[in-house]
């Protein structure tokens, strides 16, 4: 038999009792280290741990673990351990072949010798073993591959200093551990890997909500402002409101309006404001094609600049740039042209001071802008011309019929759509722009759909609309979605008119459809996008609560209990955790600073922490653990070379329950622990301090012998700075402990009902201002 060839155990002879003895107790042995190993989730530890329990089993003078890096094509050794010191971090390439590692690894075959240098020819070609890349050479080696369901994961290995070390009741020992040891390291793969993706996903979800609210907000500030516009009947007029509520979104240091002027040939400039001052009013004619207005006016394009001298002529090529007629010169600009229907009106200018001032994001904003001044000009302009034709027609017709006539004089130039109707809303007129829009002539609209503006409406309000214009003497402005003959459905904005003669009679009502459908179409997109990103933070939300201890996990450890949360937001800045271990079961209720995602990203670092500092550090004193896990805090937030300092932290209360002794200790941050005994409602403060920047010192540990019957609760500020009851004020933190006190003695289940009832009517129809967390444990 050569060196490397040992009985198996099924050899061993039925008289040595003694060794199967061993056997039977390496065999329980092996399936605790088992246990140890599998729960473990760094690989640092699942060698250390594998290393002092394989000692126990054989003699492990080296022990080392490589890991496959499919990337590098190589094996990893994080570092094994030799004679009881770690070696360095050190790796293996798969082309060296010579290597026992390599060789077991690859072929995916054990590698067994008691004489390594006399038995090295027998594996490989060459005649000559390779140094180790660390520590010393050893004399007897054992080699596992390591697979989990088919998947190569690594390598296992003990060595020897000794001769003749091994038999083949280690391997078999070994062989065994190398299931645990690939399930562990696996398991550890996993975690590494959803912790990634928890923090990917988290920061892609923050960077939604951002751009959801940012963009929300501005639409909204749009529509504000577009209504504001489409009822001015003046340009200047609408160039102030414009330029006033534009610098609310962008940097709109120069805004201008430049109106075609089909006499003059020119693109007049009734008002451009610069820095919140006047000039005062001009014209560039269509033939200065070197102006930048001029040039998008004539080829109807678009023109953004972020660098005006450099990329000048790239717009207006073999030209020098023109001198301003007033104010200095804009280094970024957006040029957007104005149109309604096609017809060409002007353009709109937004100019900045400083070079790269826009973005997509701010075109978007003056291009949606541009479609409400348009129809703004367009108004103003018919409203001048009403106002025009109501002066040279009062002196020639009969005053019913030269209304009439006046504005649909006015109303037929009009790219619009107009109806004129008496004052019974019978449909009197309309422009050819009605014809094209809906498909039908006046009287083969009123014999198809309907003779008055009652029956033809889609408007479930339009009789308290005409109403109130009629009432008020001033217009409405109002949306619906009409049928047309061939475009199908449209969606309109109406502005509502009535038109009275000098003695102040009702004579005529006016309506003017703006055909407003491409903007409902951006408006969906929006509404859309909203809907993808409250996906993302529902999606968020999952992953939020997947790290919070499960109902089961905390009733196995404290079988009575309740805990009230109820976020704010979607996702909480308040969180719980609990842990047991050693005997003794961790709970903890934290308030993080805000809520929504940025208290959720809080409290998963909080959460992860915990799970650091008490399972992976093997910290068991409650004010050691928030001192370490404010120290980590203040690290993570305000990493080397940070500008500002992050003020970022948490509120919280640690309890360490030992119920097997009943002896309960915790440190609070800012927070109160609460027990009832007999009764009496105790409150023990905890430090005057936060778990982040802001602490002096250490925080307290505090000791309670814990009695049957004993009840303790934990809470976070929420609850009580709740406004409403019939006053609309604050909950506060004495009415809470009262109503902990008086329902005591009822089940924890129908406490955290009772809170859950008082809360609710509490704040009424009130928003909820906070998260809200409420814990309660009976011993």
């Amino acid at each position: 038999m050569s060196s490397n060839e040992v009985p198996l155990m099924s050899e061993v002879k039925a008289g040595e009792s003694s060794a199967v003895d061993v056997s039977y107790k390496d065999i329980q042995l092996l399936g605790e280290i088992g246990q140890q190993i599998a729960a473990t989730l760094s690989v640092e530890e699942i060698i250390e741990k594998t290393y002092q329990n394989v000692n126990a089993l054989m003699d492990a003078s080296v022990f080392d673990i490589g890991i496959f890096n499919e990337g590098e094509s190589r094996l990893d050794l994080p570092g094994g351990i030799e004679k009881g010191n770690r070696l360095p971090f050190s790796f293996y390439r798969l082309e060296d072949k010579l290597r026992p590692a390599v060789w077991c690894f690859e072929k995916q075959q054990e590698f067994f010798t008691n004489n390594y240098k006399t038995d090295y020819p027998r594996f490989f070609d060459s005649a000559i073993a390779p140094e180790s890349n660390a520590g010393e050479d050893t004399v007897s080696l054992i080699y596992l591959p390591l697979s989990m369901q088919g998947k190569r994961i690594g390598v296992i290995t003990v060595q020897s200093f000794s001769k003749d070390a091994y038999t083949a009741y280690h391997v078999t020992l070994l062989r065994n551990m190398a299931l645990y040891v690939a399930t562990a390291l696996e398991n550890a793969r996993l975690y590494e890997t959803m912790e990634k993706e928890v923090r990917d996903r988290t920061r892609e979800v923050q960077k939604q909500k951002e751009e959801l609210e940012h963009s929300n907000k501005n639409m909204l500030l749009l529509g504000e402002i577009g209504q504001q516009i489409t009822a001015t009947l003046s340009v200047e007029e609408i160039a102030r409101k414009t330029y006033k509520n534009l610098n609310a979104l962008m940097d709109a240091s120069v805004f201008s309006i430049g109106i075609f002027e089909k006499e003059k040939n020119g693109l007049y400039f009734p008002m451009t404001m610069e820095k919140g001052s006047n000039f005062p009013p001009y014209t560039y004619s269509l033939e200065d094609t070197h102006r930048i207005s001029v040039s998008c006016f004539l080829t109807q394009r678009e023109i953004i600049m972020n660098d005006y001298a450099v990329e000048y002529p790239n717009i207006i090529p073999n030209r020098t740039i023109p001198t301003q007629f007033y104010g200095e010169q804009p280094k970024s600009l957006i040029y957007i042209p104005l149109t309604v229907h096609g017809k060409q009106i002007g353009v709109i200018s937004v100019q900045s001071f400083h070079t790269q001032a826009y973005t997509n994001y701010h075109v978007g904003i003056v291009r949606n802008l541009a479609a409400y001044v348009s129809i703004a000009i367009e108004n103003a302009r018919l409203y001048e011309t009403m106002e025009e034709e109501v002066k040279l027609r009062t002196q020639e017709v009969v005053r019913q019929k030269v209304e009439l006539e006046k504005l649909s004089i006015v109303a037929s130039k009009s790219e619009h759509s107009i109806l004129i109707c008496d004052t019974r809303t019978e449909l009197l007129w309309a422009n050819e722009a009605f014809t094209r829009t809906f498909g039908y002539t006046l009287e083969e609209f009123k014999k198809t759909v309907g003779k008055t503006i009652i029956e033809i409406s889609s408007n479930p309000n339009i009789k308290e609309l005409l109403e109130e214009c009629v009432a008020k003497r001033t217009g409405v402005v109002y949306e619906s979605k009409n049928e047309t003959r061939y475009k199908g459905q449209r969606h309109f904005q109406t502005a509502l008119s009535p038109v009275f003669d000098d003695s102040g009679v009702l004579q005529n009502i006016v309506f003017m459809d703006s055909d407003i459908t491409a903007l409902k179409v951006v408006e969906e997109q929006l509404q859309e996008k909203n809907k993808e990103i409250m996906d993302s933070i529902y999606y968020a939300e999952r992953i939020q609560r997947a790290l919070f201890a499960s109902d089961y996990y905390i009733r196995k450890h404290l079988p009575d209990y309740f805990i009230f949360f109820q976020p704010k937001d979607v996702v909480s800045g308040d969180f719980y955790w609990m842990l047991n271990k050693n005997e003794c079961t961790y709970v903890v209720t934290a308030d993080c600073t805000g809520h929504g995602v940025p208290g959720a990203f809080m409290s998963m670092m909080g959460i992860n922490l915990l799970n650091d500092i008490v399972m992976g550090r093997n910290t068991s004193n409650p004010g050691l653990i928030l001192d370490i896990m404010r120290e980590e805090i203040i690290h993570n937030l305000n990493p080397e070379g940070a500008v500002e300092e992050s003020k970022d932290g948490m509120d919280m209360v640690l309890c360490k329950f030992d119920l097997k002794n009943n002896i309960l200790e915790f440190a609070a941050a800012n927070n109160s622990l609460y027990l009832l005994r007999d009764g009496k409602l105790t409150e023990y403060p905890g430090d005057k301090m936060p778990v982040g920047v802001g602490s002096i010192g250490s925080f307290t540990k505090q000791t309670l012998q814990l009695q049957k019957g004993d009840k303790v609760y934990t809470f976070t500020d929420g609850f009580p700075d709740q406004f409403g009851g019939p006053k609309g004020k604050k909950y506060k933190y004495k009415q809470l402990e009262e109503l902990l006190r008086v329902h005591a003695a009822a089940p924890m289940a129908q406490q955290q009902q009772i809170l859950q009832n008082t809360f609710d009517t509490w704040k009424g129809s009130l928003d909820q201002v906070d998260d809200v967390l409420v814990m309660g444990i009976s011993i």
